[in-house]
Parts: structure tokens; sequence; C-alpha cells
């Protein structure tokens, strides 16, 4: 999982043998308010309190990126025919692996991995930076499967700093209005049943406004789909504030461990969000699949641990680690798991195994499932007064799925 504000890294003394400074600082329109547990200060616990009052929720990305470009940044095609030393990229991702992977004989063998693959000529043959990023990832995800454990790409050009991790994000901002905010569809179905489909959760400094007149159009729904099937991740803060219109009650979300700092950052679902909640007790449906990944498995599988949400579809893709986006060259970024969450109520997450659904079927499948047990449960609540219209939508509707006129995969 990926941050960019976040229970970012504390900042820590050079260690022996590190090829580069690490730190921190803290989140924009937040605060980090550590309190020391032992005198040595080994075991840290860190609360983030984030904007609108927001705790965040540990979830991330399987990219930080909208584009990827064939052209350099000028416009110019790139040459294909020459070769590229790519010793300094290999040696600073190599310093990050040892200085930042929580697993320190993971990060060895990835390292020992890359540094074989550059001697061997692996990488010389790619003078391009989008194809030596895919090359790399490629072979460090072989080592662990790792899905949060790459090197990317960016059109943006990423200035050099002391501390490496890039605290403004590696994305261009203007993507997220450009990506309708992550929600590609609103709709409100027959019968007071409201249907969103959410591709990315981006930050509340872009998004925020975006989220919270969703939410507040959905506040009445009877019953809500939540459509993760493709969506591959987002920021901690969006997911934290959308999961407090989804709780009546402040909640513990997950706690983050970053080993190396010896330190826990309890992640908290919202006291105070803009106007009405769509509350703790409606139904929630939300359809998952094997592309819901990082920030969209977070959110389904707290909603499924607290039983607040039924998860419709096919088991995810499985990748729970938390990392921090950090520079490695002008245009390249890497991705290093620091941290991993445990859930409250689990004490285990979703790392490798993925997030199981509740219904299991076929993914196409999973909108009219929803849409069934939504529509049998509007037709519970009565048809006094003004729900007599709505009653009789949900009705009509239900004899249409039954008879197979339910159209698959969209709602």
């Amino acid at each position: 999982m990926v941050s960019n504000s976040a229970a970012r890294p504390l900042p820590r003394q050079r260690r022996p043998g590190a090829d580069s400074p690490v730190g921190g600082d803290q989140p924009a329109g937040g605060q980090v308010i550590t309190r020391e547990v032992a005198p040595t200060g080994a075991n840290r616990m860190s609360v983030v309190v984030m904007p609108f009052s927001i705790h965040g929720v540990i979830c991330g990305s399987t990219g930080d990126l909208d584009v990827y470009t064939d052209r350099c940044c000028d416009g110019r095609l790139p040459s294909m025919g020459a070769t590229r030393d790519w010793s300094t990229e290999i040696e600073v991702l190599c310093g990050q692996l040892k200085d930042h992977y929580f697993n320190s004989d993971v990060a060895e063998q990835v390292s020992a991995l890359l540094r074989r693959r550059l001697v061997d000529g692996s990488y010389a043959d790619l003078p391009r930076d989008e194809d030596f990023a895919a090359a790399v990832t490629g072979d460090m995800q072989r080592v662990n499967g790792d899905k949060h454990l790459y090197l990317a790409y960016t059109t943006k050009k990423l200035a050099p700093a002391e501390d490496p991790v890039i605290h403004d994000g590696p994305r261009d901002p203007r993507a997220a209005g450009l990506d309708g905010h992550g929600f590609h569809e609103v709709q409100r179905l027959p019968g007071n049943v409201w249907y969103l489909d959410v591709r990315r959760f981006w930050h509340p400094d872009l998004s925020g406004p975006a989220a919270v007149a969703v939410m507040n159009l959905v506040a009445d729904a009877d019953a809500l789909i939540v459509d993760l099937r493709l969506c591959t991740g987002g920021e901690p803060e969006m997911v934290a504030l959308v999961c407090g219109y989804l709780f009546d009650e402040p909640t513990q979300l997950n706690t983050l461990t970053f080993p190396a700092e010896g330190r826990t950052v309890q992640f908290w679902s919202s006291a105070y969000v803009p106007g009405p909640r769509f509350g703790g007790q409606k139904p929630i449906f939300v359809l998952i699949g094997s592309s819901t990944f990082s920030a969209a498995e977070a959110i389904s599988y707290d909603l499924q641990q607290y039983r607040r949400a039924t998860l419709i579809g096919q088991r995810t893709a499985g990748g729970a680690n938390f990392h921090f986006p950090m520079r490695v060259a002008d245009h390249l970024f890497s991705a290093v798991p620091s941290g991993y969450p445990l859930h409250p109520v689990s004490g285990a997450n979703w790392e490798g195994v993925g997030v199981e659904p509740d219904i299991t079927v076929p993914e196409e499948d999973a909108v009219a499932e929803a849409k069934r047990r939504s529509l049998e449960h509007v037709l519970s609540l009565g048809a006094d007064g003004p729900r007599r219209a709505v009653a009789e939508q949900a009705e009509q509707e239900l004899r249409r799925l039954r008879a197979g006129a339910g159209a698959p995969g969209r709602a």
C-alpha cells in the first residue's frame, strides 16, 4: 500500500553502511503525535490526525502512475539502438531495499539478484526508463511475489532531495479530475439502490469535494453497491473519508507495523464527515475480483471483518504491504514496502492470499447478485406512504432480474 502523507517514516539517523539518509516530516494538513512507550524509543505508537479530522486507513496501489509514454518528456522518440549503464539506479534501489524493506533477508536476496542481472547485461539493451522499470519490477517480484515491490516510470520530473520519499506524490495532479476523481459511475437504480463504480481512491486534497458530494448523494439509499472489481488502489486519506460515511462510530481499521523503525501506527475511520452519512446499519454489497488490489482490498477487508458489508465476486489480488514512493532517478521512483498492516479483529491481513468473497460468483455476475439481494431488502421495508413507489420499482426490477433480463457485468 502507498501513502504520500499518512504515517510517513520518522526521521532516523544514517545507519552504518547505508547509501543514503532516511527521514520524513509531518503530513500536510495533519500532525503526527508520537508517544514514547519505552525509554529507548525502541517501540513507539504514532497516531496520524488527517484533514477533516480523518484518521487514515491502510491502503495503496499497484502502480503510482496514470500515464506511460513512448516519448521523451520533450516529445522526441527515444533512441532504440544505444545501450545504457544502469549501475547508478541499481545501487540507489539496492540502498533503499537495505534501508527500508521490512524483511531484511528478502531485501538481500532481491539486491543480489539485481546486481547479478546488471553484471550479466540484462538491462544494457533497455535504453528507456519505462522498459528498465518493467524489467526490474519483474526481477524483484520473482523473489517473493510482493506486488507492492516495484520500480516505476513517471513523466513528472522528480527533484533530488536528501529525503528520498516523494512527499507530494509521483503523479500529475491533473490526472485526478481527468479520472472523474476515481468515481467512474454513480447511479440510482430502481428501488432506491445506489451503485458506485470506484476505480481509484485519490487523495482528498485533490478529490475530497467530489467524494463528499458522492457520499452525500447516496446517504438516503436503502442499499449501496460499491463496485471495486477494477479498482487497483489509492490513498489512505481518501479511503478513510469514504469509510467515515459507512460507520456510525470511529472504528479502528488497521494497525500498521514498521519493523525497522520499531513503531506502529493506528488507523481509524473518521469521527466527523461533512454532510449526512449512509450510516452503519443499511446493507452494503462490495463487488470484488482478481483486479481488486491494495486500497480496494483494504476497505473490502475492513468492512468484511466488522461484518459491515457483504463481499460478492472472486478472490482479490493479495497486496497488503505498505510503502512510500521514493526517488531513484529523475523519472524513476521505487515502491519498497517498509510496513505491513494487522487488522484488530483478525490479527492478520490479506498479503499473498487476497480477500475472499462472502458470496462467490463469476465476476460478471456480481452486479446482478448484489442487485437481487439489495431489492429483496428494499421490499422488506414495506410500502407505506412514499415508500409505495419505491417498493413498486423494486418489485418490477426484481421480476426482471429473476427472468434473466439483468445486463451482466454492469449496473
